[in-house]
């Protein structure tokens, strides 16, 4: 039996998965990166009384996403579309980090809501694991693109630009719960310079999207509809530039 634990293959050296079934496994990952933020910003929103009951719907939505979608790229799962067990052994590893730090951040999430308490120890545990597990989570988007992306259904430049356009949404939930964090003065001056970084990748990011950067290899907008889309976002970056912080 090979390493991965597929009979009479070596090591990732493993029977290929249905197309479809990759490009939708790399999607729900990518989407997994931008629920660590969401439900930090959920939980952090609800610390300060802010709709109460949206964001609490945001946090058990969020919540249970991450986690139905986390056994559903281990296991496979019908409802997402993802039809096979995941095969590729690096991928493997890459989940078993992101689980060690989802639990911590799982178990604090029900405790806070269990206790309907999200100004104590529990926050600050999901404060400081949240960033790791996105960092893990993210790496797992890429282990996921090398061991099932097939190169020839997509031209470099449009990969790239996907996954940029993907990352985008992330930081802007990311934004947010920066934001919400600055209004609670939790680690402000770590928090205040994390904001700016953020901002930054965001219009830079947006800058890249919208214009194309032949350096990184992103290609223009290739429709009017894209490129309109993309116009439209161009001053709520710059409100957000201006908006003060510490």
């Amino acid at each position: 039996m090979g390493g991965n634990g597929v009979p009479g293959l070596a090591p990732d050296r493993v029977a290929a998965l249905p197309l479809e079934d990759a490009k939708v496994r790399v999607n729900v990952a990518g989407r997994q990166r931008m629920l660590t933020q969401r439900m930090t910003k959920a939980s952090c929103m609800i610390a300060l009384g802010v709709e109460r009951d949206f964001h609490m719907q945001m946090l058990e939505a969020s919540h249970a996403d991450f986690a139905k979608a986390l056994a559903a790229l281990e296991h496979g799962d019908s409802d997402l579309r993802i039809t096979e067990p995941e095969n590729n052994s690096k991928v493997l590893r890459g989940l078993e980090l992101v689980k060690s730090h989802w639990t911590p951040v799982d178990d604090a999430i029900r405790g806070m809501m269990g206790a309907d308490d999200f100004a104590g120890t529990r926050a600050e545990v999901l404060y400081a694991e949240n960033m790791p597990l996105l960092v893990e989570m993210n790496e797992v988007v890429s282990l996921i693109e090398q061991a099932h992306a097939n190169p020839g259904q997509m031209l470099l430049a449009s990969a790239v630009a996907i996954n940029i356009a993907g990352r985008q949404r992330m930081l802007s939930q990311r934004i947010g719960k920066e934001f919400c964090q600055l209004v609670l003065r939790w680690n402000t001056e770590t928090v205040s310079t994390a904001l700016r970084e953020t901002i930054g990748l965001f219009e830079a990011s947006h800058g890249a999207l919208a214009n194309g950067m032949q350096a990184a290899g992103i290609i223009a907008p290739p429709t009017d509809e894209i490129g309109n889309a993309l116009d439209a976002l161009k001053h709520p970056i710059k409100n957000l530039n201006r908006k003060g912080f510490p």
